[in-house]
């Protein structure tokens, strides 16, 4: 069978929808071997007052995925990796009241096959027969 997938960006906060969801994000791109790779990214604020980063940290995850080279996992890892160094070296040089946290999910789709990364609180869910 298959794989489907469904994705709507829509982002719903005290019972209203709306389209502006700087924490959902979608790129694809093709790989070593000419085949496309879609990547999804979901992050979530876990401390107060990390809403105002969220935009900036899908997005730079999503360039980072276009223009890296290498194998998909590795490009996926690096992203991650120096956001959380970036995030990291923010909250060393902010007072405990100003720093952020998220938690972040990434799936990547090529073909049949899906890789799932998650870095800290996180959810995902599957659907299937």
């Amino acid at each position: 069978m298959a794989a489907q997938t469904w994705m709507a960006q829509l982002r719903i906060v005290e019972g209203e929808a709306s389209e502006e969801s700087p924490e959902i994000a979608f790129v694809e791109r093709y790989n070593a071997q000419g085949r496309k790779v879609g990547l999804y990214i979901l992050s979530e604020p876990i401390r107060s007052g990390s809403e105002r980063f969220i935009g900036d940290l899908v997005t730079r995850i999503g360039e980072d995925f276009l223009i890296a080279e290498g194998s998909v996992t590795g490009i996926l890892q690096r992203a991650l990796r120096d956001r959380n160094t970036e995030l990291r070296d923010w909250n060393r040089r902010n007072l405990p009241k100003d720093q952020a946290s998220y938690g972040i999910s990434c799936l990547t789709l090529q073909d049949q096959n899906l890789f799932l990364c998650q870095a800290g609180p996180s959810l995902t869910y599957v659907r299937h027969d």
